[in-house]
Formats: C-alpha cells, sequence, structure tokens
C-alpha cells in the first residue's frame, strides 16, 4: 500500500516536466514509477529536464517491487479523485496496471515499457572523472530562494533572445562594487535576469564562487528550484562534465528531489555596460511611493504609459513626492505627498508597470534611490536584501 496523499505531492512536483499527451513522444507524457522495499520514486522528463522525487515508505507494508510508466494525466487524476487514505498499485502480467484503494475504486489501463524510458540520470557526463571533475557547491534554502525568487518577475516567457529567458548564476562578475555595494567580505554568487529595460540582481555566500562559470538556467526551471528552496534545507549544484546540464538536488524529511536541466546556451549580454556608476543618492518612504503609482496607474493605457517622479527632500528627513502621469485616452494624474525622504533632488520619467514590477522586489519599507543623471539607468537598493535593482527611464521625447 501506497500513502495517496504523498503520492499527490509527488505527482503535483513531477507535473511541470512532463509534456502533455499527444506529443511526438508518448512516452514523455508518463510518469516512470518505481516501489523499492524502502522507497517510493517518480520520474518525469520532456528531454532538456527531467525530474526524480522519492519518498521514504514502511517496508512492512510497501507492495512488491514494479517499475513501470503510467500516463501522467492518468495517475494525477487517479491520486486526486480517490478517498482512501492508502491505495494499492498492481503490475500485472498483461502490460496493464490495476490501482486501486479500500473504498471499492478500481482502475486499470495499458502502461508503457519502461525501456523507452531516457535515462537522463545515468548520462556519462553525470559523472566525474580524471580529466574533467565535476563542478560542484551548495547553498542554503534561503540564500537560494533569495537569488532566484529575486530576479524571477523580469525574466520574459517569450523573447528572440533566447538567453534572456533564463536566470544568469555566476561568480565572476563584481557588478556589485558598480552601484557602491559592499560584497568583499566573502566569496559570493550572484543571480541576474533582464529584459532589457529593467535588471535584478541579487547576492548570497557561496565558497569558492569565483571558481564558478557562468550558467543560463531556464526560467522554467528556476521556477522549480524556488519551490525546493521553500522547503528548507541545503541545496546542492553539480555541474556535468560537458558543461551544458546542470544537476539540483535537495532532501527534506519526506523527500529527495533531483533536476537535471540543459542549461541555455549563449553569451548572456554584458550588463557592465548598462550599470551607471551613481554620483547622487536619494532615501526614500517606499510604500508612500508605490501608493502613488498605483494610482497613476489609473491615468495611463497601452500607448500612453509613462509616469513621471520626483522626490524634493526638505529638512528634518521630510519631503515631497510629485507623481504624474497623462493619456489621451484615460486622462491626467497629478498627486503630490509628504514623504520620507533625505539626499539629493531626484526626478525621472519611467514605463509605470515596469516601475511597479521593480518597487515590488523590494521588501523594505526605506528604499535607496541612487543615479547619475536622469537619463540613465536607476538603481534601487534597500537594506535587508543582498542586491539590487536597475530600471531605463524614458527619455521625454520618446512618447
Amino acid at each position: 500500500m501506497i500513502d495517496r496523499l504523498i503520492l499527490k505531492e509527488m505527482c503535483a512536483a513531477a507535473a511541470p516536466f512532463s509534456p502533455r499527451q499527444g506529443g511526438s513522444l508518448p512516452i514523455l507524457s508518463t510518469f516512470r514509477i518505481t516501489a523499492e522495499p524502502d522507497k517510493i520514486t517518480l520520474r518525469a522528463t520532456d528531454i532538456d529536464t527531467a525530474f526524480e522525487i522519492s519518498a521514504l515508505v514502511n517496508p512492512q507494508i510497501t507492495p512488491d517491487n514494479f517499475d513501470l510508466c503510467i500516463e501522467a494525466s492518468k495517475l494525477r487524476g487517479i491520486v486526486e479523485k480517490l478517498w482512501g487514505d492508502e491505495i494499492e498499485i498492481v503490475q500485472s502480467g498483461d502490460g496493464h496496471v490495476v490501482i486501486l484503494d479500500g473504498t471499492g475504486a478500481r482502475f486499470e489501463f495499458p502502461v508503457m515499457s519502461v525501456d523507452d524510458f531516457p535515462d537522463v540520470f545515468g548520462r556519462p557526463e553525470t559523472e566525474a572523472d580524471d580529466k574533467v571533475p565535476l563542478t560542484k557547491f551548495t547553498l542554503t534554502g534561503k540564500a537560494v530562494y533569495s537569488l532566484f525568487a529575486g530576479v524571477l518577475p523580469v525574466v520574459p516567457t517569450k523573447d528572440p533572445r533566447k538567453v534572456l529567458m533564463g536566470v544568469l548564476l555566476t561568480g565572476k562578475d563584481d557588478v556589485a562594487s558598480r552601484v557602491g555595494m559592499d560584497t568583499k567580505r566573502y566569496e559570493y554568487v550572484s543571480a541576474m535576469a533582464t529584459d532589457g529595460k529593467s535588471l535584478l540582481c541579487r547576492f548570497a555566500p557561496c565558497a569558492g564562487a569565483n571558481q564558478l562559470p557562468d550558467m543560463i538556467i531556464p526560467r522554467a526551471v528556476a521556477q522549480q528550484i524556488v519551490a525546493l528552496a521553500e522547503n528548507g534545507g541545503d541545496i546542492n549544484f553539480t555541474l556535468c562534465r560537458n558543461g551544458r546540464r546542470l544537476i539540483v538536488e535537495s532532501a527534506s524529511k519526506e523527500f529527495s528531489v533531483r533536476i537535471f536541466a540543459s542549461l541555455i546556451e549563449g553569451q548572456y549580454p554584458n550588463v557592465d555596460m548598462i550599470i551607471p556608476k551613481p554620483s547622487a543618492v536619494m532615501s526614500f518612504d517606499l510604500p508612500t511611493l508605490q501608493t502613488a503609482i498605483g494610482q497613476a496607474e489609473v491615468a495611463t493605457d497601452e500607448r500612453t504609459s509613462s509616469v513621471s517622479v520626483s522626490i524634493s527632500p526638505d529638512k528634518e528627513e521630510q519631503g515631497e513626492l510629485s507623481v504624474s502621469a497623462a493619456s489621451n485616452y484615460e486622462g491626467l494624474y497629478d498627486g503630490k505627498f509628504p514623504i520620507t525622504a533625505q539626499g539629493e533632488k531626484v526626478a525621472a520619467v519611467f514605463h509605470c508597470k515596469f516601475l511597479q514590477r521593480i518597487l515590488n522586489t523590494l521588501p523594505a519599507q526605506s528604499v535607496t534611490w541612487k543615479f547619475h543623471s536622469a537619463h540613465l539607468p536607476h538603481v534601487f537598493t534597500c537594506d535587508g536584501v543582498e542586491g539590487f535593482a536597475l530600471l531605463m527611464p524614458i527619455r521625454q521625447n520618446q512618447e
């Protein structure tokens, strides 16, 4: 017998890695499920990425060993619809599988041969040899979550530049010093993402980071890595010998997980070219600006999406926030608010939605706005976040 809720969680975790039914290779629409005396393992793959999740089980109630490929949508539907706490999976000798629980429900349908299921984790490049060792590093779950969740908001879902559809993980580029951040107290790895108009970057301590090569991790894989990080615990990364695939491993009390992913090949844009060296700094109260930008959005449309922002500091850390937006179709907006601020006066014009997205990635109440001029990229940082956000302004004559 197998705990239905455990199998349900395993199926839900593996679902993003199994293509929908009807593809050119039907075997890819299946889950490979393997029962051993002390654990159950579920695998899914779309060739580029493979996923494996295992759960320890009570050897006294685990059925005889089996290894079979079940259509993913059918297995997910069964474990979601059945009522019993435990289910039994029986592999018959005629190429069928029978699934039943203690409530009287019974399912039977054909299975596919496990010989046709791609053995992605068994590829030679996943093993080290004397000539080309594997590159390995470990990060805490908290660090991984900060790195990937902190930059995913700007990763495009579609872009002709394929390299932008992923997260750049690297230990080489010291972009932190360009925006006035101090990361020299430790070796760090950085995660970076850009859509061409905005950029997000996060840092995390990592021993031996300066030896790591650049890795562009696909957006979908990065999302699954974030899901692993939410469970806590350390996450192990292994770069395969050919440098084109990455293995991500994590273990919790309930499950152990492995992701085997093809990296995006190509040269990531040289972001050093667009990161200015700030010459002026302004610190301000973030919630006030977020409220004003949310109001200004009502007066924007697809053709006129710009919003003008100005913060003028006064004495005793007080100042005035001025936000305006105008549209030929939606009308006008103009707002002036008192704001806690100190530093040099700043004024710039941004795309409203891009500015909102950037501000939403900053969790602190107080944010530092670093800039050189109104027309160069603007940098935002905040206490408690090892990283920064960069946003390109709109020139007045562009709209």
